[in-house]
């Protein structure tokens, strides 16, 4: 009798899940680390909804409160807005990048209020450091993401 129970149980959450995890797997590509992220953004938010709704452990609401830290991690890291968060001023002072065709007939991808070499040099040194900044700003987020999980993850359950 038990396993009939079992048998239906299953069949039941399997039912569910396939509907849940619907729109995740039909827009899934084995293409891009974006598509991985969205899968386990998927599963811990799950996860966290759960431990904070039927977690019977005495940590459950802490264990919820890290997996939704890296959900909000993993978020960051998907949308990959680093540059457009940290550039704003960069834009204001040398201008959106546009299309000018040279004398050669070649065109070059410039800043609109770039006028002198001295210009350009010193925005191509402020591209870099942006750039740094921009790619340390990830990088502490998927430090912050994996380090959480290296540590928890075998904690993560109810």
């Amino acid at each position: 009798m038990e396993r009939i129970i079992d048998f239906i149980r299953n069949i039941k959450y399997g039912v569910r899940n396939l509907v849940r995890w619907f729109p995740v797997i039909y827009k899934d590509r084995d293409w891009d680390h974006t598509f991985l992220m969205e899968i386990m953004k998927r599963k811990m938010d799950n996860m966290q909804k759960y431990l904070r709704k039927y977690g019977h452990h005495v940590n459950a609401e802490k264990d919820a409160d890290d997996i939704k830290k890296c959900v909000i991690l993993l978020d960051r890291l998907i949308k990959d807005e680093y540059h457009e968060n940290i550039s704003k001023k960069y834009y204001e002072k040398w201008g959106e990048l546009e299309f000018k065709e040279s004398n050669s007939g070649f065109s070059t991808l410039e800043h609109t209020k770039v006028k002198t070499d001295e210009d350009k040099y010193q925005c191509t040194k402020e591209s870099r450091i942006l750039h740094e900044k921009e790619d340390n700003l990830r990088n502490q987020d998927l430090e912050l993401l994996f380090n959480t999980m290296r540590r928890k993850i075998l904690g993560w359950w109810d």
